[in-house]
C-alpha cells in the first residue's frame, strides 16, 4: 500500500539574532554541560578497528527463492509511539530492562570511533521511567546511577542508588552521559541479575546518543556486530539494486520525551562506489501515533564531497554526512534552507539515490536478537508491479544511521509573577544550557513590564528580575504569559496585575514597508520579535531582530538586485510575509 506524503506546514527554525549577527548554535554552554560539548572531558573515544567491522562479516542474505524480497513483511505499520512488541513471558528466563523513552545511547563518529562502554544520556530536567521487560516476577532491585553525583573527570556518576519499583524514574539534573543500572528479579524462590554487556544484551536497544557533530545518536549498537546484508544473487539488501526495485532504505527513530535539536547526520556504510555526478537524498518523515507516514519535516542531499573515507586496512568503510536541510515555508511557499531542525515527533529517516547502474553501496546493518523484545527499525522502500510500498525486514534490524542532535534545557525556580498593584519587582534563578546572551523572549513584553538579567561566568549563575510599574488608575488588572526561549527549550512565566482574567482585543497594526538605497524601512506591530529576509529561490539572506519601537530600518546584504520576501515572525506563532524589491 502506498502512503500519501506531504510538506510539512510548519516553519521548525528558532533562533535568535543581535546586530544582525547569528550567533553560534553551540556556543555558550556552560561548565555544567561540559561533557556534552568536549571529547576530552567524556569517556575516552576510541577510533578501532574491529572484527566487529570487518568486510569479512557480510551475511548473504537467506530467501525462499520465490521473490526479491521474499522474507519482507509487505505494508507493516511503522511501531510508532510504543516502538516495541512485548513476547508473552512467563519465566524469569528474560528478565530485561530498555532504555528510558528518549534516552539515547552513543552512536559512532564520522570515522568509526566510538565509546568502548555503554553510555546514556537523556533529556535533562525531565522525567522518564526505565523500561521493566521481565515477567514472572514478584519483586524487584534495581541499582542505578545516583543523579546528584559525585562525578568523576568524565562526568560519570560516581555513586548508586538503589528502588524496589519494577519501573523506576529515570532524572537527571543535566543533560549527561552517565552508566547503565543492573536490574535484579526474583519470583520468591529463582533470582536473577541483567546488566548492559552480558550475555543476555546481545540485542540493539533503540533510540541513539548525543551526538555532538563527532558521537552520533544511532538504532544500533556498535559493541555489537555489524553486517553489509545482500540478498544471494548479489545485490544489496540495504543498498543498491540493480534491477531497480529496492528505490530507498529507512530506520526509524521512536517519539522522544523532550524536543531535541538535529543539526546533521551521517550514515556508516561501505561497499559505497557511486557513478561521478549521483546525488543521495534524505527525507525525514514525520509519523503519527499510530505510525504511519504523516508529513515530511525535512530533506537534504549528499555529493561526492559529502562522502568521507575510505576507512580501515581494506578500505571499504565509508561516511555520507548531511550537514544542511530543507523544509517548506507555508508563509514563503517555497522551501528554505536551515543549518538545523527541532524534532518532537517519532521520526522516519529515507535515504534513497543510490540506485543507479554502476553503483556499488550498502548501509551498515546489524541484526539482533529478538527475545524478549522485538523491535524492527530498518525498512525498505520498494516496487512491486509498479507501486512503492514501506516495509520492514522480518527480524530484529537496524541501521547505522547517526544523528548529531543535542538535548538543550531552560528552566526557572518558578513560573508565576504576581505584581503588587503599586508595582514591585521579582528574582527568579534561571537554570540554563546557555548564557542569557542566548536567551531572549519569543513574544513581545508589555511595556509595563521590564525585566534584567544578571550572569555569573564562573558559577554559571543566572538570575531574571521582573519588574512592573504601578497599575493605573482605572485599570483593573492586566497581565502576560513571558515565553522565555533557547536553542531548543522554552520556559513561560506568567506575569499578573490586579484584577486580571484575560487580555483585551487590540486593534493590530498592519506592517508596511519600502526600500531606500538599499535600506530595508518596517513598520510593524510590536507582536514581531524578528524578521527573516529570503530570497525569492528560498536563499536565507540574514535574520535580524525587531525592536519594540514597531519600526526598524537595516541593510541587508544581498549579491544583486531583485524581489526579495520578509517574514515577520512574533508571539503566539503569528507570522506575516511582505515583499520588497532592492
Amino acid at each position: 500500500m502506498q502512503r500519501k506524503i506531504t510538506l510539512i506546514l510548519l516553519a521548525v527554525f528558532i533562533s535568535t539574532f543581535v546586530n544582525a549577527q547569528m550567533r553560534d548554535l553551540k556556543a555558550g554552554r556552560g561548565p555544567k554541560n561540559a561533557s556534552m560539548v568536549s571529547n576530552s572531558i567524556i569517556p575516552t573515544l576510541e577510533k578501532r578497528e574491529s572484527t566487529m567491522l570487518s568486510a569479512t562479516n557480510a551475511v548473504k542474505y537467506k530467501g525462499n527463492g520465490l521473490s526479491r524480497l521474499d522474507n519482507i513483511s509487505k505494508n507493516k505499520r511503522i511501531p510508532g509511539a510504543v516502538g516495541f512488541n512485548q513476547k508473552n513471558i512467563n519465566t524469569l528466563d528474560s528478565v530485561v530492562f530498555m532504555r528510558p523513552l528518549g534516552y539515547f545511547w552513543a552512536g559512532m563518529t564520522t570515522d568509526f570511533g566510538y565509546y568502548y562502554d555503554y553510555y546514556l544520556l537523556g533529556p535533562a530536567y525531565s522525567s522518564s521511567n526505565w523500561r521493566n521487560y521481565s515477567g514472572g516476577a514478584t519483586s524487584y532491585l534495581w541499582t542505578l546511577p545516583d543523579p546528584n553525583g559525585p562525578f568523576d573527570e568524565y562526568s560519570i556518576s560516581l555513586a548508586t542508588l538503589t528502588s524496589t519499583e519494577e519501573n523506576p524514574e529515570a532524572y537527571f539534573p543535566y543533560a549527561i552521559f552517565f552508566s547503565t543500572p543492573s536490574l535484579t528479579a526474583t519470583d520468591g524462590t529463582n533470582t536473577m541479575t541483567y546488566s548492559l554487556g552480558g550475555v543476555d544484551s546481545t540485542y540493539v536497544f533503540a533510540g541513539g546518543s548525543f551526538g555532538d557533530l563527532e558521537v552520533g545518536a544511532c538504532n544500533y549498537d556498535c559493541h555489537q556486530n555489524m553486517y553489509a546484508y545482500y540478498f544471494e544473487e548479489g545485490d544489496y539488501l540495504f543498498g543498491s539494486s540493480l534491477d531497480g526495485s529496492v528505490d530507498a532504505v529507512a530506520n526509524y527513530f521512536e517519539k522522544p520525551t523532550h524536543e531535541y535539536i538535529l543539526d546533521s547526520l551521517w550514515i556508516n556504510a561501505t561497499y559505497c562506489t557511486l557513478p561521478a555526478g549521483t546525488e543521495l537524498q534524505l527525507i525525514i518523515h514525520k509519523l503519527d501515533d499510530e505510525g504511519n507516514l504523516s508529513d515530511t519535516i525535512a530533506s537534504a542531499t549528499a555529493k561526492a564531497n559529502n562522502i568521507l573515507g575510505p576507512f580501515g586496512s581494506e578500505n571499504t568503510y565509508y561516511t555520507i554526512v548531511f550537514s544542511e536541510f530543507s523544509v517548506f515555508d507555508a508563509d514563503l511557499g517555497f522551501e528554505v534552507t536551515q543549518d538545523y531542525i527541532e524534532i518532537s515527533d517519532a521520526i522516519l529517516i529515507e535515504l534513497k539515490g543510490f540506485n543507479v547502474e554502476g553503483a556499488e553501496f550498502s548501509v551498515m546493518a546489524q541484526e539482533f536478537d529478538t527475545s524478549p523484545v522485538n523491535e524492527n527499525n530498518a525498512f525498505v522502500f520498494y516496487y512491486e508491479d509498479g507501486v512503492r510500498y514501506l516495509d520492514d525486514y522480518e527480524g530484529s534490524t537496524s541501521l547505522a544511521f547517526n544523528l548529531g542532535i543535542f538535548y538543550s534545557y531552560l528552566l526557572a525556580d518558578d513560573n508565576t509573577y504576581i505584581a503588587s498593584v503599586g508595582g514591585d519587582s521579582k528574582v527568579f534563578n534561571i537554570t540554563s544550557m546557555y548564557s542569557p546572551e542566548d536567551i531572549w523572549f519569543e513574544n513581545e513584553l508589555p511595556d509595563w513590564l521590564s525585566y534584567d538579567f544578571t550572569f555569573d561566568e564562573v558559577t554559571w549563575d543566572i538570575t531574571l528580575t521582573f519588574t512592573a510599574e504601578a497599575l493605573p488608575s482605572g485599570v483593573k488588572g492586566r497581565g502576560t504569559t513571558a515565553l522565555l526561549k533557547t536553542y531548543g527549550a522554552s520556559f513561560p512565566i506568567s506575569v499578573t496585575q490586579g484584577d486580571y482574567t484575560s487580555i483585551n482585543g487590540r486593534e493590530i497594526m498592519k506592517t508596511r514597508v519600502f526600500a531606500d538605497n538599499g535600506a530595508i524601512n518596517l513598520t510593524y506591530a510590536k507582536e514581531y520579535n524578528n524578521v527573516s529576509v529570503y530570497s525569492t529561490s528560498g536563499q536565507l539572506i540574514g535574520r535580524y531582530s525587531l525592536p519594540s519601537s514597531g519600526s526598524f530600518s537595516f541593510v541587508p546584504t544581498v549579491k544583486q538586485k531583485g524581489l526579495y520576501l520578509l517574514k515577520l515572525n512574533g508571539e503566539n506563532n503569528r507570522t506575516e510575509t511582505v515583499k520588497v524589491v532592492l
